[in-house]
């Protein structure tokens, strides 16, 4: 974050990416899992802070019509159709508020929606959601292309596994993102005072990651409520 990140505390949006039934919940589709559900917690923690300063909060989702809208490596392995446009598993975990917005994409980047459209063009974009290995990395790295500050919330983004967690926060630290504690943001910090050093990251990540697997247990029979409950007892780092 540049010396300057104090200020970048006035100009943030709030974009949640695929918190969505199909990607949290394994036995909704083929790229479901309940290590994805370990950051809807946090999210609804930074929603509240976000909400009450006035911070636009913008939800993004992946829809398709059909196996042929499916990212290309995805179609040639046979995944099935995940996200299906009005389909539960399409359905977001967390509601809207009516000032949020809300656009969907049918690949990885969420830039590639009307996203860009409803951006700064010089803000700071705070990524929540899914999968920290694929569309956050993927958005990110889009986002720095266009000019604009990325800062992602250990506790408020997830992945399948620790090392896809742990490794995709490290490369987003290095080149594309403020990888930031987010009980450092709830309590009023400036972004450069909540920021983890680079060689810091993956030890963070892989501890955060571990703490969210006790708390979630043995999920076999469970449902993504049940899950959720179970995450929800602590969200701290």
């Amino acid at each position: 974050m540049t010396p300057d990140g104090e200020k970048h505390m006035t100009d943030v949006t709030v974009v949640l990416v695929d918190v969505q039934h199909d990607f949290l919940d394994p036995k909704s589709s083929d790229v479901g899992s309940w290590e994805k559900a370990f950051c809807v917690p946090g999210i609804e923690r930074l929603l509240t802070f976000a909400r009450v300063r006035g911070w636009p909060v913008i939800h993004v989702g992946t829809k398709h019509e059909s196996v042929e809208t499916l990212p290309t490596r995805q179609h040639d392995r046979g995944i099935k159709l995940y996200c299906k446009d009005g389909s539960p598993g399409s359905e977001f975990v967390l509601d809207q508020e009516v000032e949020d917005r809300l656009v969907f994409k049918s690949w990885y980047s969420a830039l590639r929606s009307p996203l860009k459209d409803l951006l700064p063009a010089a803000g700071t974009v705070m990524w929540t959601g899914v999968a920290t290995d694929c569309c956050i990395l993927q958005s990110a790295f889009d986002a720095d292309h266009l000019g604009l500050r990325n800062v992602v919330p250990i506790q408020a983004v997830s992945a399948s596994s620790a090392e896809g967690f742990s490794s995709s926060l490290e490369a987003l630290a290095k080149s594309a993102a403020a990888i930031v504690d987010l009980d450092k943001i709830l309590a009023g910090q400036a972004l450069t005072d909540c920021e983890v050093e680079v060689g810091d990251v993956s030890d963070r990540a892989r501890r955060w990651f571990s703490e969210q697997k006790e708390l979630l247990g043995d999920s076999d029979g469970h449902d993504l409520q049940e899950v959720l409950s179970r995450l929800r007892a602590d969200g701290a780092l």
